[in-house]
C-alpha cells in the first residue's frame, strides 16, 4: 500500500473551552482552523496546541494532580498565542500585541512573561474538562487535555494563520450548524459540546467529562461530520499501516463501508459500534478487491441479512460473493440527523486497482476515498491490476468535484482539495523524475527506482519499483518512451 508513510507520535496537548454566559445562555468560543493544516483542516475546534518545552519551566499556582503548571501553562500560552488572550498585567498593557508576536516567533518569551510577573498563572482559573486521545487512524495523535476558563471581559482576536476566524457560538446552534454542514465539528467537540447542553451548570458538565477519564472515544468510532461515523479497525494492511477505516454513513438506516476488521476482537468492536447507532443496517459497500478492506463483510450480511455491493471489476476478483453490482454513477439517497437529506454517488475510480470505487456526498461534498489518496503517504500502483494511467485520470476526476474533506481509508480525514493536488504534483514529480533519469542512457526498472527513489530504505524497493513500473507503463501508453529488452529509452 504505502512507499513512504509517517508512523504517528503521541504528542501531549490543550484545548481551551473558553466560555462565558450571555442573556443567561453560555457560549463557547470556537475557531476555524486553516484549510492549510495537516490536522482537522476546516474544522472548527477550541482554541489550544501542544506542549512545548518552555511549559515545564515556568510556575503556576494551585496547582494539583489533574491540573499540573505545565498543563495549566500550555493551555495559558496557546489561549495567548491563538487569541490573544492573556491573564495578568499584560491584559491591559499598550505594547501587548507586540508581545503576542514575540511569544509566536520565540515561544521561550513566555517563561519570561511570567517570570516578571507581566502573566499570571493559576490554575484555580480553570476547570479540567475531560481528556482525548486521537484514534490510531491519524498520523497526528494527541493526548490532549481539555480545560474551560470563564472569559469575563477577554475579547479574543485572531491573527490570520494556522486559524482563519473565531466566534461565540451557543453550543445548540454549533452543533445544529454542524448537522446542517455549515462548520465541521471533530467527535471530541462535539461530544464536550453536548454534555455542555445537558448541564446547565458548567461544574456539573466538567465532574461527567472528567469521570470519563483518558478516552480515544467511547466506543470503537465517531461522528466526525454529520452522517458520516469512522471506525478505525486493526486490518492486514501493509506497513507502517496498521488500521482501516471503516465508515458508515448514514442516521436513520446505516451503510457499511469497507468492513476491513478480520480479527474476532475487532469485529466484536465495529458490530458493538454499530449497534450503539440504534440503526438498521442497510447494505454493505466494498470499495475494491484487497483483503484490508473486506474482512467482516462476510459476518455483516450474515448478522444483518444484508447484501455486499461492489463493482463489477471487483466481483471479478475478490474471493467472496457479492450480490449486488454498483454502477458508475448510481445514486444512494440517505436520511441524516436534522431531516437533512444526503445524496452518495458512486463513482468508478480505476488505478489503485481496476474495480476500485470512491464515494461522493453532494451536499456538504465529501469524498470517502477508499485508497485512491492515504494521508499515511503515498499509494503503491501495482501492474496489472493498478494502472498509473487511470490513476491519475481518477485524481483529476475528483479533483473536478471540489471535494471540501477526504476520508481515506488509511489516515486521518483531510482537506480534500489540497491533498489531491499534492498527489498530482507528486506523480507528476515521479514522472519527470524517471524521464530525468533515462535522458542521457537506456535503463532497467530497478536501476530507474534506485534514482528516483534513492530516499527510502531498501526494504521499500519492490514497491518503489512496482510504482517505477506502473508510471513506465503509462509513459509507454502515451509513446514518450520505448522499451528494448528490460532496459527503457526516452522516444525522441
Amino acid at each position: 500500500m504505502f512507499i513512504t508513510a509517517v508512523v504517528a507520535e503521541i504528542r501531549h496537548a490543550c484545548a481551551i473551552v473558553l466560555s462565558r454566559v450571555v442573556d443567561h445562555a453560555t457560549e463557547v468560543y470556537l475557531t476555524l482552523r486553516s484549510m492549510k493544516l495537516a490536522f482537522l483542516a476546516g474544522f472548527h475546534a477550541f482554541p489550544g496546541g501542544t506542549m512545548a518545552e518552555v511549559d515545564a519551566r515556568v510556575a503556576v499556582s494551585n496547582t494539583s494532580e489533574r491540573l499540573p503548571s505545565h498543563v495549566i501553562s500550555c493551555a495559558a500560552r496557546e489561549l495567548f498565542e491563538e487569541c490573544g488572550v492573556v491573564k495578568g498585567p499584560l491584559a491591559k498593557a499598550e505594547n501587548r500585541d507586540l508581545i503576542r508576536q514575540q511569544v509566536l516567533d520565540n515561544d521561550s518569551v513566555w517563561a519570561d512573561l511570567v517570570a516578571s510577573g507581566a502573566v499570571t498563572l493559576d490554575a484555580a482559573d480553570y476547570r479540567a474538562f475531560g481528556r482525548w486521545l486521537t484514534p490510531p487512524f491519524s498520523p497526528t495523535r494527541f493526548n490532549a487535555h481539555y480545560l474551560q476558563l470563564d472569559a469575563r471581559h477577554e475579547d479574543p482576536v485572531i491573527w490570520p494563520g494556522e486559524l482563519d476566524e473565531g466566534e461565540w457560538m451557543r453550543p445548540q446552534a454549533a452543533i445544529d450548524a454542524h448537522q446542517a454542514g455549515t462548520i465541521f465539528l471533530s467527535y471530541p467537540v462535539i461530544e464536550t459540546l453536548a454534555v455542555m447542553i445537558r448541564h446547565s451548570d458548567i461544574a456539573e458538565a466538567a465532574i461527567e467529562l472528567e469521570a470519563r477519564g483518558l478516552e480515544a472515544y467511547p466506543h470503537a468510532g465517531g461522528e466526525m461530520v454529520t452522517g458520516i461515523h469512522v471506525v478505525p479497525v486493526k486490518s492486514p494492511t501493509l506497513p507502517p499501516a496498521t488500521h482501516t477505516n471503516v465508515y458508515v454513513i448514514g442516521n436513520d438506516e446505516l451503510i457499511v463501508i469497507d468492513p476491513a476488521a478480520v480479527e474476532l476482537e475487532e469485529q466484536e468492536r465495529l458490530i458493538g459500534y454499530l449497534e450503539f447507532l440504534k440503526a438498521p443496517v442497510k447494505e454493505v459497500w466494498l470499495t475494491h478487491h484487497h483483503r484490508d478492506h473486506y474482512g467482516a463483510a462476510e459476518l455483516l450480511r450474515e448478522r444483518y441479512n444484508v447484501p455486499i455491493a461492489a463493482h463489477a471489476l471487483t466481483a471479478e476478483t475478490i474471493g467472496i460473493r457479492i450480490d449486488r453490482l454498483i454502477s458508475n454513477g448510481e445514486t444512494t439517497t440517505l436520511t441524516l440527523a436534522g431531516g437533512y437529506q444526503a445524496e452518495w454517488v458512486a463513482l468508478h475510480t480505476p488505478g489503485h486497482a481496476r474495480g476500485h470505487l470512491c464515494f461522493f456526498e453532494k451536499r456538504l461534498r465529501s469524498l470517502i476515498a477508499g485508497d485512491l489518496v492515504s494521508t499515511l503517504g503515498t499509494v503503491v500502483i501495482a501492474p496489472p491490476d493498478g494502472n498509473m494511467r487511470d490513476y491519475v485520470a481518477s485524481l483529476k476526476q475528483m479533483r473536478t468535484l471540489e471535494p471540501r474533506l477526504l476520508f481515506p481509508a488509511h489516515g486521518a480525514p483531510v482537506a480534500a482539495i489540497a491533498r489531491l493536488d499534492t498527489y498530482l504534483a507528486h506523480r507528476k514529480a515521479r514522472e519527470n523524475a524517471i524521464l530525468s533519469a533515462i535522458e542521457d542512457q537506456k535503463r532497467t526498472s530497478r536501476e530507474i527506482m534506485t534514482i528516483v527513489y534513492a530516499e527510502i530504505a531498501q526494504s521499500s524497493w519492490p514497491l518503489a519499483e512496482l510504482n517505477v513500473r506502473a508510471h513506465l507503463d503509462k509513459l509507454l501508453e502515451e509513446d514518450r518512451v520505448r522499451q528494448n529488452g528490460e532496459a527503457f529509452e526516452l522516444v525522441r
